[in-house]
């Protein structure tokens, strides 16, 4: 567990640090609100922050307050050697977790730190599952639809050995992406979906294993897919679980659009527009969508499907927002959808 610390007597801050790691924990320190704030928009680990109240500048109310706004599930323990009601209406309304009035022991810190850990992961369980587990039906039933695909189209081609290879090959690929799914929400410390920068992604593999994965379903579907990507690598920085899965649901999307099309063509394209960002985009020759409805489709549970269930289009804006990026759209109904990704590039 690591504890970020946020002390401007600096004795204090250094004799928190030895504490805590003493316990075994791993610790941060900062000596001002703001530079805590640094740390937490650089996206560092942090499970819990552990601040004093009376500091030069932004005090310990201001920052809960921050904190709040940029990580709402981090909980926070304010240190004050005040013990002013008036102060702790203020920060209590800001939802802080544990107050601790100074002098205290390390025990009487350890068993908060405890409290506030136990209090804070029973409330976010009811909330986490409640909001994801429609998330997580949804991104398995993308690889459940390449398997149908798969299946139904080998069951068709049997005597061609090629595209019964194909077939299994998507199937196992399909299984393999359920499994990295059941591995993500099984280690809860990660977001899911929206996971924290990784490292350098390689977009053109990415959208490869992408078409890919949908060979059976679109083979099958009679949906012709065409790719037209710039010549060279580009790296993105994110995690490779996530971006793969903002893909997957475009094109996704794409495939049900298509459903009653006659002509049925997704393109998947690639352009440099500007120096610092990718663009792809995901284009369709479906039915298109009201442009009335067009402020709405990101919106979770927003769908026209008969059998959707509106959040294939929510997942890919977490992501995308997640990652700094934008999304637009264009669309008219009865000739089809362009979705345009923009997603900022790996900097040496």
């Amino acid at each position: 567990m690591r504890v970020l610390i946020v002390d401007d007597e600096k004795q204090d801050l250094q004799s928190l640090s030895i504490a805590l790691r003493s316990k075994g924990f791993k610790v941060l320190e900062s000596t001002s609100a703001t530079q805590a704030l640094g740390f937490i928009d650089r996206q560092e680990s942090i499970h819990l922050v552990l601040t004093d109240y009376l500091m030069p500048g932004m005090d310990g109310v201001e920052l809960l307050k921050a904190v709040r706004q940029k990580r709402p599930h981090v909980p926070v323990i304010m240190m004050t050697a005040y013990a002013d009601k008036d102060i702790a209406i203020e920060a209590l309304h800001n939802k802080c977790d544990g107050f601790l009035e100074k002098p205290f022991t390390l025990d009487q810190l350890e068993m908060e730190i405890k409290r506030v850990t136990i209090q804070t992961v029973r409330s976010m369980n009811v909330s986490w599952f409640s909001r994801l587990v429609p998330k997580i039906v949804h991104q398995i039933n993308n690889p459940l639809m390449s398997i149908t695909g798969a299946a139904e189209l080998g069951m068709l081609e049997l005597n061609d050995t090629e595209t019964v290879r194909r077939c299994f090959e998507g199937i196992l690929d399909a299984v393999h992406r359920i499994g990295e799914i059941n591995r993500n929400i099984l280690d809860m410390r990660k977001p899911f979906i929206t996971e924290i920068k990784e490292g350098g992604v390689e977009i053109h593999a990415v959208l490869n294993e992408t078409i890919d994965s949908f060979y059976g379903l679109v083979r099958f579907k009679g949906i012709e897919v065409g790719k037209e990507f710039i010549q060279k690598e580009v790296q993105v920085v994110g995690s490779r679980f996530a971006i793969e899965q903002l893909f997957k649901n475009l094109v996704m999307n794409a495939i049900d659009a298509l459903e009653e099309k006659a002509h049925k063509r997704i393109i998947v394209k690639t352009e440099l527009r500007t120096p610092n960002y990718i663009s792809v985009y995901i284009s369709d020759t479906g039915c298109g969508i009201p442009e009335n409805r067009l402020d709405t489709i990101f919106k979770p549970f927003f769908t026209d499907k008969k059998e959707g269930n509106g959040l294939g289009l929510a997942v890919v804006k977490d992501v995308v927002e997640s990652m700094n990026g934008r999304i637009e759209v264009k669309s008219k109904v009865g000739k089809g959808t362009i979705f345009r990704i923009d997603l900022p590039l790996e900097t040496e």
